[in-house]
């Protein structure tokens, strides 16, 4: 078995090493597993459970905050975005 001391000497006396950039070719964007999780896998009280905690997290935010993050949520799902938005009292 092998020490976590001995792991992190082995990992250190690494020198060198060639990296390529690969293009990203997954057809998904960023939003669509959230919004499929959000419309195909929860329940309505899971997503009002969603929509509460994200707006008490969100609440004391600045608005200009709010609406990027209401914003960003909306390309996970129209609804999603629209009803944490309203919930925090600003326009989408």
């Amino acid at each position: 078995m092998i020490r976590r001391e001995e792991l992190i000497l082995t990992l250190l006396h690494v020198t060198s090493a060639k990296l390529r950039a690969r293009p990203y070719t997954h057809p998904n964007s960023d939003f669509v597993q959230r919004g499929k999780l959000c419309r195909k896998v929860m329940t309505e009280m899971d997503r009002e459970h969603l929509i509460g905690n994200t707006v008490a997290h969100l609440c004391n935010a600045n608005k200009d905050i709010q609406l990027r993050q209401a914003r960003i949520f909306r390309k996970a799902g129209p609804e999603y975005g629209q009803r944490v938005a309203q919930s925090l009292g600003i326009p989408l």
